[in-house]
Parts: C-alpha cells; sequence; structure tokens
C-alpha cells in the first residue's frame, strides 16, 4: 500500500511539471513568432488595395515585376502604374496613410526616416491621384513631387495630377506648400481647401 502511495506522489507531481513545460515552450514560441510578425509588419512599406483593372509594379529601372493585385506587398522606390481607362487601386502606407491612383496614372513613393521622423514622398509620374494623409504621430512630412513642382502638406485630403505637362493640385481639407524647383528662392504659393 505504500507503494501505491509513492507512485501517485511521484505521478501527481511530474504532471504539473509537465504542464509547465508545455505552457513555457508554448510562451516561447509565442514570443518569438510574435515578435517575427511585428518585425515584418515594421519592415513593410505598402500594399495595394481595391484594384481594379490591369495595375502592374515595376522595378526602380521599370522593368516589370508582378501584376497588382489586393494585399500586394509594396518596397520603396518599386512603381505602381494603372494601365487603361478602367484601372485604378489604392496603396497603403506603413503609416495608414492612403494614396489612390485613377486610370492611366504612375507613382513611386518611398520613406525617408530622421530622427524618428518619416518623411513620406511620393513622385508622381503620370496622371492623377488622390491622397489621404494620416497625421504622423512624431512629426514628419507628406510630400508629392511632380515634374515641375514639389508640394508639402499639412492636412488630410488633397488631390495631384500632371496635365499637359503642368502639376495641378486641389486641396479638399488642409494646407498645401507648392514650390517650383527651378525657381530660385523657392517661396512657393499656398493652396487652402477648397469650400
Amino acid at each position: 500500500m505504500r507503494r501505491k502511495n509513492i507512485c501517485l506522489a511521484k505521478a501527481s507531481i511530474s504532471v504539473p511539471v509537465k504542464f509547465v513545460h508545455f505552457f513555457f515552450l508554448t510562451a516561447m514560441l509565442f514570443l518569438i513568432f510574435g515578435h517575427l510578425s511585428q518585425a515584418q509588419a515594421a519592415t513593410r512599406f505598402a500594399t495595394l488595395d481595391k484594384v481594379h483593372g490591369e495595375v502592374v509594379v515595376l522595378n526602380k529601372d521599370g522593368s516589370p515585376l508582378a501584376h497588382g493585385k489586393d494585399g500586394l506587398s509594396i518596397k520603396p522606390g518599386q512603381i505602381i502604374k494603372t494601365v487603361g481607362p478602367n484601372s485604378e487601386t489604392d496603396i497603403i502606407l506603413f503609416n495608414g496613410s492612403r494614396v489612390r491612383l485613377l486610370p492611366d496614372s504612375a507613382v513611386k513613393a518611398s520613406v525617408k526616416s530622421k530622427e524618428g521622423k518619416h518623411h513620406v514622398q511620393i513622385d508622381l509620374i503620370s496622371g492623377k491621384i488622390f491622397n489621404v494623409v494620416q497625421k504622423a504621430k512624431k512629426g514628419g512630412h507628406y510630400v508629392v513631387k511632380a515634374k515641375s513642382s514639389v508640394a508639402g502638406f499639412k492636412g488630410k485630403v488633397f488631390s495631384a495630377e500632371i496635365h499637359e505637362g503642368q502639376s495641378v493640385f486641389m486641396v479638399q481639407d488642409g494646407k498645401l506648400k507648392v514650390i517650383n524647383p527651378q525657381e530660385s528662392g523657392k517661396k512657393g504659393i499656398y493652396v487652402s481647401s477648397m469650400q
């Protein structure tokens, strides 16, 4: 009888130890994979959303990389292009800002980080885009660069377009400072909200 009690005592002690090991391993795996997914999210620059028609992603040199589809990851410097009259897509940036490319448009997006601030630059190559900008928590800039001008934006919603070789900006909510890069002094003009 005494022997049975010892076996039961050993069994009751080993079961909690097994559970402790199981929970410890589970917690470690969760921490490791949780950390990896956070690191992957931090390195994700942008994704495509609401892809309609023909959308292509090009390398920095202009060579084809992929056909656009919802959820496709975009890296800084890649070119996103809508081809044809029925094509459009949204680019959702890492900070929640959204850039909508209308038909026959092309952009290249990039970001520079300095002192914890993210400076987003959208190079409008052709066509028209709408921008819904999320205010940066730590500051930073949101700039759209076109062939004949550079526009820095503070606010929420604006559009940029290249029309007959000229840059056209319209502001729905916020303030835009437009500068001609060829002009000396670079004073610029301010464009305010449409009312």
